[in-house]
């Protein structure tokens, strides 16, 4: 349909698209070079939302685009800005959502009936806005949450079509359908998985973000790279956890009043913001107020999230974390053993094989817990059972972890662990056998059962990882 008095051109299509074996059919409206998404119908558990329909980039998900569905995960493209009013309305078995912060409009009742939502991933752009804020105030329910930030260019794994027309059958599952508006045989659709690299120290240039259509070779984007940054890929990342919050109506009726009452510290943390940027700073300030409403298990998960990717977490907070793990050391390690062999449809913040970084970065025992001060009394203080109770606590912790590993059925993780509890009994025994003569032998000592413990763990590969 064109409007005859008007530069806007409306064209309505209908597009059959197979996507990793996966076919859905996408009724869309083009405005302006601009695609609209009105309605994806026979959708599966986990949908791919198409960067672009011919050659125009995919900007708006229209109003009840899925609502009703069975939908469990989408992936929503960097280009989308608005989703229209009521668009997972009743989408019961939504679980996890993925977009960029670039999504501002959210429409009216764009949650509601959507009760299990608990994971969202956002890939934010530096210097611009970000839907944070307005995702968190939708959902209430307890969420973790993964911000990435857009640090470099996009990297686009683009289907290749150009060999479709020697295959009949992928070429009949890319054709474009018309309603008699014209026929786009020849052309396919881009199906492209647009994943941000989340690595450190990337050229300004290159945070610009591709046009529709246009690809680039990636050992051309690899020679872009810029890794002389001395930050980690980890201080470019957040996990957060925010918990759950709902709020209680009681009639005063003598005051002819309703007054509502808050249940749950999720409301505060939700308050974490400069306006719409969010303050990590008032996110930790807030961790003694989970300690006392939150279960043990959300807690220490919140923690470890936050040691293990601390993007603008300052000194002080990182000891108040620390702190906490240590006091619940036992939690923190079967959280991170159950993340080696999390089920796919478990959500969590933990990444299997972390295990070895609790290990040697929070929980054994410091150069200043194992010396002495007193030269003189080395070997009178080393044979002593208090001044060897940090390492005697390591052990113990150990052998915990090694009994839960085994629970869990995971091998590797015990092969790991008995082999640093070898080295440390090997360590202490030497100690007690009278071999340490004075402090600096005592501190060569505790060097080397440093050196042992350091190396290499099992390597795991992330959950998300494709």
């Amino acid at each position: 349909m064109r409007c005859a008095n008007s530069r806007i051109c409306l064209l309505f299509f209908s597009n059959k698209l197979e996507y990793r074996g996966i076919t859905m059919k996408f009724i869309y409206t083009r405005i302006n070079d601009e695609i609209r998404i009105d309605q994806i119908e026979d959708p599966e558990a986990v949908i791919y939302v198409p960067e672009q329909f011919e050659d125009c980039p995919v900007t708006e998900l229209g109003s009840y685009v899925l609502a009703h569905s069975s939908v469990e995960e989408i992936h929503l493209p960097p280009y989308v800005r608005k989703i229209g009013a009521y668009g997972f309305y009743e989408c019961e078995q939504l679980k996890r959502i993925y977009c960029y912060s670039r999504v501002l409009d959210l429409g009216a009742g764009l949650f509601a009936g959507v009760p299990a939502v608990e994971y969202l991933d956002i890939t934010e752009f530096p210097g611009e806005r970000s839907c944070l804020k307005e995702m968190l105030t939708e959902l209430r329910q307890t969420l973790r949450v993964q911000i990435h930030c857009y640090c470099t260019r996009m990297r686009v794994q683009q289907r290749d079509f150009a060999d479709a027309s020697h295959s009949k059958s992928a070429k009949s599952a890319a054709t474009t359908v018309s309603y008699g508006i014209f026929s786009s045989e020849n052309s396919y659709p881009c199906t492209a998985m647009i994943q941000p690299l989340r690595q450190a120290g990337r050229k300004e240039a290159g945070q610009e973000i591709l046009k529709p259509g246009e690809t680039k070779q990636r050992e051309r984007e690899q020679q872009n790279l810029d890794l002389s940054s001395e930050k980690l890929p980890e201080e470019y990342e957040a996990r957060l956890i925010f918990p759950e919050y709902f709020e209680d109506s009681v009639e005063n009726t003598p005051a002819r009043i309703v007054c509502i009452e808050t249940h749950g510290c999720g409301h505060r943390y939700r308050y974490c913001f400069a306006g719409r940027v969010f303050q990590y700073r008032g996110y930790d300030e807030l961790f003694p107020h989970v300690q006392v409403q939150e279960k043990e298990e959300l807690v220490t998960e919140l923690a470890l999230g936050r040691l293990l990717y601390p993007k603008e977490l300052s000194e002080k907070f990182r000891e108040q974390y620390q702190t906490y793990i240590r006091e619940h050391w036992e939690m923190a390690g079967r959280l991170l053993i159950q993340a080696d062999n999390m089920k796919k449809n478990h959500v969590s913040n933990l990444e299997p094989g972390k295990l070895p970084w609790l290990v040697e970065e929070v929980l054994m025992p410091r150069k200043d817990q194992c010396e002495t001060r007193q030269p003189e009394l080395a070997a009178e203080q080393l044979r002593n059972t208090e001044q060897n109770q940090p390492l005697q606590n390591f052990s113990a912790q150990l052998s915990t972890f090694i009994q839960i590993a085994q629970e869990s059925g995971d091998t590797e993780m015990v092969s790991w662990l008995m082999e640093r509890r070898h080295h440390l009994r090997a360590a202490d025994s030497m100690q007690s056998a009278g071999a340490v003569q004075d402090a600096e032998t005592t501190q060569n000592l505790t060097d080397d059962m440093e050196n042992l413990m350091k190396s290499q763990p099992p390597k795991r590969k992330r959950r998300f990882e494709f």
